[in-house]
């Protein structure tokens, strides 16, 4: 959304505009970061689907115990 070779708007101004900070406008996810997060949500999925009472805890201790079998 930030064009940063705007004619008339800083980049900083483009960021206050759409109230979002420079840090945002500049930050990239690591390679692969959409598909690890779509991968992640799928996993977490899987586990509630067997014990829809975990909490956070448990589904990232069930995630973990995943990883290294």
């Amino acid at each position: 959304m930030v064009e940063p070779h705007h004619r008339t708007l800083s980049v900083k101004r483009q960021c206050e505009l759409f109230g979002i900070s420079r840090s945002s406008h500049y930050y990239r996810q690591p390679n692969g970061g959409e598909e690890a997060d779509i991968k992640d949500t799928k996993l977490i999925v899987e586990v509630l689907e067997h014990k829809p009472f975990y909490g956070y805890r448990k589904i990232a201790r069930a995630l973990q115990q995943r990883a290294c079998h």
